[in-house]
C-alpha cells in the first residue's frame, strides 16, 4: 500500500499525544486489560522506546538489525512527563523519515525495507497501544477508541 507520509507524520504525533493523555487520565500503575503484564505507564514506555529505536535505525541508515538501546532517552520516572516524552519520540521518528525520505533503504523485519515502513508500522502500533492504554483509564469519552478509516485500512 502506498504511504501517504504527510498523513502519517501528523497521525503518529497525534496518537502519541493521546497515549500520553491516557497515562495522565487514570492510574499509571493500573494494569492494561488487553496486556495484563503491562501497566499504563509501562505500555507508554514500550511505545516511546519503539519510536526511538526505529528513529535510530533510520538515522543510522542501518541495513542490519539494531538492538534497542535502554539508555536512549529513557522514559520519565514521573507519569506527568510521559506526554512530552512520547511526543518527542514520535517527532524524532517523523523527522528521521523526513530527513532520509520514506523510500530510504533501512533494515526492517518486513519485506518492505524502507524508512516509510517504520513510520507506517509505528503509527498503527501507537494507535493500537493508545486504544489499549485508554481501557483502564476509562477515557474513551475524551479519547475515542477509533482511528480514521483510511488510516485503519492501511494497517
Amino acid at each position: 500500500m502506498a504511504l501517504d507520509e504527510h498523513r502519517h507524520y501528523g497521525e503518529l504525533q497525534a496518537e502519541a499525544g493521546k497515549l500520553g493523555d491516557s497515562v495522565l487520565a487514570g492510574d499509571p500503575a493500573q494494569h492494561v486489560p488487553a496486556c495484563p503484564d503491562w501497566t499504563v505507564a509501562g505500555l507508554s514506555a514500550h511505545v516511546g522506546r519503539g519510536h526511538r529505536w526505529a528513529a535510530r535505525i533510520i538515522e543510522q541508515r542501518a541495513t542490519q538489525p539494531v538492538l534497542p538501546a535502554d539508555g536512549d532517552d529513557p522514559p520519565p520516572a514521573s507519569p506527568a512527563g510521559h506526554p512530552a516524552w512520547l511526543l518527542a519520540g514520535a517527532c524524532r521518528l517523523a523527522d528521521a523519515v523526513r530527513e532520509s525520505g520514506p523510500d530510504a533503504h533501512v533494515w526492517t523485519w518486513s519485506s518492505d525495507q524502507s524508512a516509510g515502513f517504520w513510520l507506517r508500522r509505528l503509527t498503527h502500533d501507537t494507535i493500537i497501544h493508545r486504544i489499549r492504554g485508554g481501557l483502564p483509564a476509562g477515557c474513551y469519552a475524551r479519547l475515542p477508541g477509533r482511528c480514521r478509516p483510511g488510516l485503519a485500512a492501511g494497517g
